[in-house]
């Protein structure tokens, strides 16, 4: 069977200090038969892992072969193309045809997560790590340390790998290519679920049934960024994150704030995302996928940074507060905060930064209750925000 998603984009590009993204959502015609779960990219093509096999948006289309099973996830190895399924692991062949890849894996393995590093393949399973270095031909347990957790998604670079687990785990490090695995949940809140992995820079980002997280010490510990319900999908676009929660929401400072795509008619409940030549594709829940032109973004995004951005979580706090703040350039930096009547309680920060996102700590266990200001000062500029302090 075969198929070609054609996809028709109008791009209306208007510029504003409101970070939003002026196109259209468009419908993109197929896949049919199933629910999309996944999508994937390698080079020139894109490929959607549905509930009734593989299907590619190439001049030739891709057939599903041999696959009667829910795909949940793809990745390659070159051009061998592989897919996991509620029955294991498939390979596609040099002839078309995808063919069972399994030997090795738990029987009748549930495969959410694949991912490559150099010519290693590893699943993610319902009974932890598994890896094949015969691209699928056999495999064994790379699970040292994670025990029985289900392996939802992998981040991978270099010698570090995460893996975000469904069963209450969280996230797991393993600085040896999967060899040995632990805990890394420094900040992550108890049973979280964590469903996909996407970086910026040295930046990386969790999006969890929780919100999104950042780390930028590959996984030591973790802060909320300021999206904090669920988001089941997260991709990035140059220094643009997106995240796919009843909409799709967007970020331009590595998740100091975020806006929601709402242009004409939006795709509703989206469970995952990928970025495509230029290009923004969506898979809702019922209706299907949509894409979204990302053309203009970038220009977009450096006018709306001609402002300083701040934000305290949590709001009220009991304890402590995190100030989030970004600044479009190299400035010195002073975060204050008042009572409301302007008496200074506190110096949280000063000091000269380079343009960017940050955080800042403010510890709020020996004031009273009530109402503070804290206030933002850079370039010239101020910003405050109101927190209210509970005991």
């Amino acid at each position: 069977m075969k198929v070609i998603l054609a996809i028709i984009t109008s791009i209306l590009i208007t510029f504003t200090t409101t970070p939003k993204i002026y196109s259209q959502w468009v419908y993109a015609n197929g896949p049919y038969g199933g629910s999309v779960n996944c999508f994937f990219v390698n080079d020139s093509n894109i490929y959607a892992g549905t509930g009734s096999g593989v299907w590619g948006a190439t001049e030739s289309g891709l057939p599903t072969g041999s696959i009667t099973a829910s795909v949940w996830c793809l990745t390659a190895i070159g051009t061998t193309l592989f897919a996991g399924t509620d029955t294991g692991v498939f390979r596609l062949t040099d002839s078309g045809r995808w063919t069972w890849a399994s030997d090795g894996l738990p029987s009748y393995s549930y495969i959410e997560a694949l991912a490559v590093s150099d010519t290693n393949l590893f699943a993610g399973t319902e009974a932890g790590v598994f890896l094949s270095t015969n691209k699928g031909t056999s495999w064994v347990s790379s699970n040292a340390g994670l025990g029985t957790y289900i392996v939802r998604t992998f981040a991978i670079s270099g010698t570090n790998f995460l893996a975000g687990v469904y069963n209450g785990g969280g996230i797991f490090r393993s600085t040896n290519k999967g060899a040995n695995w632990n805990s890394a949940n420094n900040g992550i809140p108890p049973n979280v679920l964590v469903y996909q992995f996407a970086s910026i820079g040295n930046a990386l980002f969790a999006a969890t049934d929780s919100g999104v997280f950042r780390t930028t010490d590959t996984g030591s510990s973790w802060t909320i960024t300021n999206l904090h319900f669920s988001a089941d999908g997260i991709v990035a676009y140059g220094s643009t994150l997106f995240a796919a929660t009843d909409g799709v929401e967007f970020s331009t400072d590595e998740g100091v704030t975020w806006n929601q795509i709402e242009n004409g008619y939006m795709p509703s409940s989206v469970h995952a995302i990928v970025v495509y030549d230029t290009s923004l594709f969506a898979a809702s829940t019922g209706s299907g996928i949509w894409s979204h032109s990302l053309l203009g973004l970038n220009a977009v995004s450096e006018k709306k940074n001609t402002s300083l951005s701040l934000a305290c979580f949590p709001n009220p706090a009991t304890t402590s507060t995190r100030i989030s703040y970004s600044i479009p350039q190299h400035s010195d930096v002073l975060i204050e905060a008042f009572d409301v009547i302007g008496r200074s309680v506190a110096q949280i920060m000063s000091g000269t930064k380079d343009a960017g996102a940050y955080e800042a700590m403010w510890d709020t266990n020996l004031l009273p209750a009530g109402s503070y200001i804290i206030r933002l000062t850079a370039g010239g500029e101020s910003v405050s925000k109101v927190v209210e302090v509970v005991k």
